[in-house]
């Protein structure tokens, strides 16, 4: 919630915020969660308290963008996932070969997703910007890993911090 605050209520944190708390919440009252419920319910309560953020480019962008990684990233990285599993077969190569099968798998996923956020957000971005980038498909394989290690990074610092171990914290920060 205070990071919702520090961004000013970006669309894009009131959004992911919202859907954590939705999704959070029906786990909590021992409802099936989905992602697609939560979306939705994020989206209505959103233009429930001010309607007129439909029509801005950053509450359009966030959620075509979640929309079309839950629509099609997700969908396509399950199937390109399960064709691997049954073209490996008996080869026992996952087996043989753990943590290369695991990259494969996160390589397929980050790929699936950074395509599907880019179908989401291509149309909105020409509108908006006059701005195509298809390069940014790639570039988001590499950026996704990159911010991944940078978010670890802060809450092991803010861990340390937390117990007292602050020069430890601020030479990870």
């Amino acid at each position: 919630g205070m990071y919702v605050g520090l961004t000013g209520a970006a669309p894009s944190a009131v959004r992911a915020l919202g859907m954590i708390s939705f999704y959070g919440l029906g786990k909590l009252l021992y409802r099936q969660s989905s992602a697609w419920n939560a979306w939705c319910a994020c989206a209505c309560l959103t233009l429930l308290y001010d309607p007129s953020l439909f029509w801005t480019p950053s509450f359009q962008l966030s959620y075509a963008v979640v929309g079309s990684i839950l629509l099609y990233g997700l969908p396509l990285a399950q199937a390109l996932n399960r064709c691997r599993q049954r073209r490996v077969g008996a080869d026992l190569d996952a087996l043989e070969h753990p943590r290369l099968w695991s990259l494969s798998r996160s390589l397929t996923t980050s790929l699936s997703i950074s395509l599907a956020a880019t179908l989401g957000s291509s149309a909105l971005s020409i509108y908006y910007f006059q701005t195509f980038s298809p390069g940014g498909i790639v570039i988001n394989l590499l950026l996704m890993q990159v911010g991944s290690a940078i978010i670890t990074l802060g809450a092991v610092s803010l861990l340390l911090g937390g117990l007292g171990m602050g020069i430890l914290s601020q030479a990870i920060n």
